[in-house]
């Protein structure tokens, strides 16, 4: 699919970064209707507001991505009021404070990772298996 023009994008993640880009972007694209879905309650309600008014419908959603039910409950909504989704884009992630999640909680040591140090780096050092 090249376009999005004419189908229903549901978003996950929409109310800022990347997530909110790809909103952006099917609005552009004069997607007929953009669904987005957030955990963040106030940026959720900044963002539909500020990318209502145009021709597409821009609807939005609180909702945990990580409670089965919640999910559940806010796909048969948005299947009822706005209907078929066409396109998915699964962009939530979990995010602690302003690190990302691989970001260590601590200041690095020289036992412990550096900030541009992936994760799983440290557990190969723990662990000879990992080691080839």
């Amino acid at each position: 699919m090249k376009s999005v023009q004419g189908k229903t994008v549901l978003i996950t993640g929409a109310a800022m970064g990347m997530g909110r880009l790809f909103a952006e972007r099917a609005i552009a694209e004069k997607a007929k209707a953009v669904v987005l879905w957030d955990l963040n309650e106030p940026a959720l309600q900044r963002t539909l507001e500020e990318l209502s008014g145009g021709a597409t419908e821009v609807t939005a959603y609180l909702v945990d991505v990580g409670n089965l039910d919640a999910v559940t409950a806010s796909a048969a909504a948005v299947l009822d009021e706005v209907g078929r989704v066409d396109v998915t884009v699964n962009n939530a992630g979990i995010v602690r404070g302003n690190q990302y999640f691989w970001s260590p909680t601590r200041p690095a040591t020289p036992s412990s990772p550096s900030r541009s140090t992936p994760p799983h780096t440290d557990v190969c050092r723990r662990e000879p298996s990992c080691r080839a």
